[in-house]
């Protein structure tokens, strides 16, 4: 038999948990703020962009945050779903997201995000991150 995955976890505590890093990071690019954005990146974080830029560690992923939130955010409106939160284990999450960028008049972008967060001492955390951009296959 073919085993799953995911673990069985219906701790809505966590999810919410889980569900307010996402909703943090919404604001922090809303204030243009790395600081707030990057908050719950743990040190040691990668990510991948949808671009395919690869940055390790929480010092290069908060030089590209701040860089592309003080210098090209500005007028952007970004929702960051997450669409599913499942957990290898009671502390380890996969998040999936779509994040939707409005650009001026109504030009909407989306990408497609899969993120590792981890729960340590009570808060969450950003392990792994990597986004692809969603394009229409005709």
């Amino acid at each position: 038999m073919r085993p799953a995955g995911m673990i069985d976890n219906s701790n809505m505590q966590a999810r919410s948990e889980i569900t307010s890093v996402f909703a943090r990071l919404e604001d922090g690019f809303h204030q243009q703020n790395a600081d707030i954005f990057d908050e719950h990146f743990s040190r040691d974080a990668v990510q991948v962009t949808a671009a395919g830029q690869r940055m390790t560690g929480w010092d290069a992923i908060h030089r590209y945050h701040k860089e592309r939130l003080e210098g090209h955010a500005h007028g952007l409106r970004v929702v960051l779903n997450a669409e599913s939160i499942g957990f290898l284990a009671p502390t380890v999450a996969i998040v999936h997201t779509l994040q939707e960028t409005t650009v001026g008049e109504g030009d909407v972008r989306c990408n497609s995000g899969t993120w590792t967060l981890i729960e340590r001492d009570g808060k969450w955390w950003v392990c792994a991150v990597q986004q692809t951009n969603v394009v229409d296959l005709l």
